[in-house]
């Protein structure tokens, strides 16, 4: 289960990156099928967020019966839970640039696929950030920590003699 919490931690900030990347390219070239790829990758990017945070973080306090780790797992979901809601933002507002792509008129759809874009690029920000920093809220693989740790040389002579 720890394995599949790690990876799907990243999954959705990767999606979402791609989608951004995407969604830039697609308003400078002004490609029709470009924005709708990108919005569906977007969409799909942030609804994986959901098995993150409310499927596999509710394991991880149930399985815990220590009262001091219970309120450190609250106190560090809850910033998660918080920061979920910028990406349920994010899929309904590219879901319903989808929805516009197809029902309204180009600059209708151009203008929610701009308004899309901005919430898009915060939650990749703040979400690199709580990945890729020390951010206790996700889990690092101990598998990728260095076995090896630095030793001041006065322990080292101290430990020869």
């Amino acid at each position: 289960m720890k394995y599949l919490h790690t990876f799907l931690s990243a999954l959705p900030i990767c999606g979402l990156a791609v989608g951004v990347i995407g969604l830039f390219f697609a308003l400078c070239f002004r490609a029709r099928a470009a924005r709708l790829t990108a919005l569906d990758l977007l969409m799909a990017s942030s609804a994986l967020v959901w098995p993150v945070c409310y499927y596999i973080g509710s394991h991880d306090i149930e399985m815990v019966w220590n009262q001091e780790a219970n309120r450190w797992l609250e106190e560090e979901i809850r910033p998660r839970e918080e920061f979920a809601s910028l990406f349920f933002i994010v899929a309904a507002l590219s879901a319903l640039a989808i929805v516009t792509e197809w029902r309204r008129p180009r600059a209708a759809a151009v203008a929610l696929a701009v308004a899309t874009l901005f919430p898009a690029i915060v939650a990749v920000v703040l979400g690199s950030y709580m990945i890729f920093t020390d951010c206790p809220i996700i889990e690092r693989d101990s598998r990728l920590q260095s076995p090896y740790h630095a030793v001041a040389t006065d322990q080292l002579t101290d430990q020869r003699q």
